[in-house]
């Protein structure tokens, strides 16, 4: 709203007049605005308006992977809505599998949008990262598979079946973080390969053999 100055007198019937349809014009803008708080009128005669639509997102949190965390706001005023990757979140209990932002919108009957962000942290156990570091490969497999890690040492690996029989056990010295197997004499179907690594960690991979 444009910054007016209005000299007047108390005597001065046309000032008044002025003032009056200032102060009419001022309540209009109020109600077809209805996210404004307060229109104050100065010692200058200028308009002040404070849009009433607040956010205060939650703070950045950090989770350990498999747990769930609820998508809150510490103050609002408007709708909210969340948001991750531009798409919207109808089930705002989330369980990310890394790291995420996420974004919240509040909306007020036309007032400005407000916006604010907040990261979920997610962090890996041991297990979690020694798991993806081995790898199986290929997998299916017809003869041969090999096993690596580009974490720890591979002490040991066994092949069971479905039914945890032991099928299969090698021995893995020299420090070694790849071994390549010869399963040929193994019949078709799903198998359970335990791998042991340095320090006693155990990982399980699922294969299959054609």
């Amino acid at each position: 709203m444009k910054r007016k100055f209005i000299h007047f007198t108390i005597n001065n019937m046309k000032t008044n007049l002025l003032f009056l349809m200032l102060l009419i014009s001022i309540r209009s803008f109020s109600q077809e605005c209805p996210c404004v708080k307060t229109a104050i009128i100065g010692t200058d005669a200028k308009a002040s308006t404070i849009h009433n639509n607040k956010l205060v997102a939650m703070d950045n949190v950090t989770i350990k992977l498999g747990e769930s965390i609820n998508l809150s706001t510490k103050e609002n005023t408007g709708k909210v809505s969340w948001f991750k990757d531009g798409k919207i979140i109808e089930n705002t209990l989330v369980s990310p599998k890394e790291t995420t932002e996420y974004t919240v919108k509040s909306s007020l009957n036309g007032c400005p949008e407000v916006i604010a962000k907040v990261q979920v942290k997610v962090e890996k156990t041991l297990m979690e990262d020694l798991n993806n570091a081995v790898t199986i490969y290929p997998n299916p497999t017809y003869d041969y598979v090999t096993i690596s890690s580009n974490s720890q040492e591979i002490k040991s690996i066994q092949i069971n079946n479905l039914v945890g029989g032991n099928l299969k056990t090698f021995k893995i010295g020299n420090n070694l973080k790849q071994q390549t197997l010869n399963i040929s004499d193994l019949t078709a179907g799903v198998y359970i390969v335990t791998i042991e690594l340095k320090g006693n960690n155990t990982i399980i991979k699922k294969l299959i053999k054609n």
